[in-house]
């Protein structure tokens, strides 16, 4: 018997079960590839690879063990309003949902976790979230410029020894505006964009999930941004 086949196989099945959200998610609008961006929101699909769920469900329980240690500390983080419903915002197509939003002495700001692998976590407690990673700091610009916040606590967690750096970012309006401005003219393009990299042999293409879709009638030349 193979517990980790048949583990995998639960994981899938719960995945298969699991309705495609319809909106364009606030998270992803920091994607480099518009055409990816655009298939994310035109013709959603759920990862295929039980391995990066695992990884998915292992940052929240560790998200879920922050909250409980900085609420622990005495200080006070809300994550859901009245209705126990997440924290978040739409705007049109646009929507997401943030990890909550945390008391300082200096009034409320943003709090945002991420876990890292060792390699990540030592790149970015040296260069700062944007430079080692401008996805994320695409991500709490946007909540930050939606939800009228002008901070964020910018937590990570090592998943290799649990060492915690802490970094705060100051809100960027035009990394804001341009974020959903460019989100909003993606959604409504008919036709895909351009992509980002020039062969699908490019090792984004090799991870993207819409590969199969975005290379089907090329044989991958210049890339056509």
């Amino acid at each position: 018997m193979d517990i980790v086949d048949l583990i995998d196989k639960a994981i899938m099945k719960d995945v298969g079960e699991q309705t495609p959200r319809s909106y364009l998610g606030a998270s992803g609008l920091g994607e480099p590839c518009d055409a990816k961006l655009w298939y994310s929101y035109k013709h959603p699909k759920q990862v295929q690879n039980p391995r990066v769920h695992r990884i998915f469900h292992l940052g929240h329980n560790l998200e879920e063990v922050m909250i409980k240690y900085i609420r622990s500390a005495g200080l006070v983080l809300h994550t859901h309003d009245e209705n126990n419903e997440q924290f978040g915002f739409t705007k049109d197509i646009i929507a997401g949902h943030i990890d909550g939003v945390i008391e300082l002495p200096d009034g409320p700001a943003l709090i945002e976790f991420k876990t890292f692998n060792q390699k990540r976590f030592d790149t970015f407690k040296k260069a700062g979230v944007k430079e080692s990673d401008p996805k994320y700091y695409t991500q709490v610009q946007i909540y930050m410029g939606e939800l009228e916040l002008s901070k964020c606590l910018f937590m990570g967690i090592s998943k290799n020894d649990c060492d915690i750096h802490v970094e705060y970012i100051n809100y960027d309006p035009i990394e804001h505006n341009w974020a959903i401005n460019r989100g909003l003219e993606i959604g409504k393009e008919k036709e895909r964009p351009g992509r980002k990299y020039g062969h699908k042999s490019n090792f984004n293409c090799k991870l993207c999930d819409y590969r199969t879709d975005c290379w089907k009638d090329s044989v991958g030349g210049p890339a056509d941004e």
